[in-house]
């Protein structure tokens, strides 16, 4: 059975075989020293402050939402 690079199928491991390749992969990051970002976990209290609304946030919610109807 030959294995494209691009073409991994998860989906036909059990859950265990799942998480041990998973560690496998996070093993060899590590090993040659690669980094990848998770975008999907972005931590936003960098955030916190920076953005300052006119009006009070559920308010201005509730005007958006109406725009949408």
């Amino acid at each position: 059975m030959s294995i494209d690079s691009k073409e991994l199928r998860l989906d036909v491991l059990p859950e265990e075989g799942k998480k041990e390749l998973l560690d496998f992969y996070e093993f060899l990051l590590q090993k040659y020293g690669i980094s990848v970002r998770r975008e999907s976990k972005k931590n936003i209290k960098e955030f916190i402050g920076i953005i300052k609304l006119s009006k009070e946030p559920l308010r201005y919610q509730e005007e958006m939402r109406k725009e949408w109807e």
